[in-house]
């Protein structure tokens, strides 16, 4: 899963910084026939076409403090690092950030669901909010970890529509169900397909009751 999404970014990226020299390019030939350009709009492609190059796949993990974010994270990346420290005590308002390979950047963000039920302290709900606004903002990619028992509560309209509405993330968020073997019997193909899929539909009507969802959010 990591490999084909890894894949793809950059694929994008090489079309990003492609689109980005025929940009400079024409902006040369727009020089060539006498049309001023500022030196600074052709520093701005330039540095764009450094970024993009240098850019790594940023994934961001979100969800509350012990819903196993960092565990889904390491089935998502195929792998199981040490230095990742993996475990069910998720408490820490510190951003986490693993490089993988040198090719991708996972960023844990705080708990900030588990966190609100338990704190009533304005000011630092706020300040967790700040703190996953930053990273899940540059994020291209979003893993959304959801209780297996409840995966979306009334108290977390705010917070949802906050993500999904504010900062309008929800094209790039990928739900993802955790413990779902407390759910399901994994090794009876037919129950799990069948549980997988009243899940998923409870999930999707719980989303649109306390976002709205579009048609085409719906078929997505």
């Amino acid at each position: 899963m990591k490999n084909e999404t890894l894949e793809q970014f950059k694929k994008d990226q090489k079309r990003n910084q492609e689109i980005l020299k025929k940009l400079l390019d024409f902006v040369h030939t727009g020089e060539e026939y006498g049309i001023q350009i500022e030196e600074s709009l052709k520093d701005k492609i330039r540095n764009a076409i450094k970024n993009v190059a240098g850019q790594k796949l940023k994934v961001a993990l979100v969800g509350g403090f012990s819903e196993g974010k960092t565990s889904i994270a390491a089935a998502w990346i195929e792998r199981l690092d040490k230095s990742m420290k993996i475990d069910h005590q998720e408490s820490s308002d510190a951003v986490k950030i693993y490089d993988i390979d040198n090719e991708m950047e996972l960023v844990d963000t705080p708990g900030l669901f588990g966190f609100k039920e338990k704190e009533h302290d304005s000011g630092k709900i706020e300040h967790y909010k700040d703190i996953t606004k930053k990273y899940v903002s540059e994020a291209h990619l979003i893993l959304y970890a959801l209780n297996p028992s409840n995966p979306i509560k009334d108290s977390h309209k705010d917070d949802l529509n906050w993500l999904f509405r504010t900062l309008n993330l929800l094209s790039r968020t990928i739900f993802v169900i955790s413990r779902f073997d407390e759910e399901a019997d994994i090794e009876d193909e037919q129950d799990y397909n069948k549980r997988f899929k009243i899940k998923k539909e409870n999930i999707q009507n719980r989303l649109n009751d306390l976002i709205s969802l579009s048609e085409k959010e719906k078929k997505a």
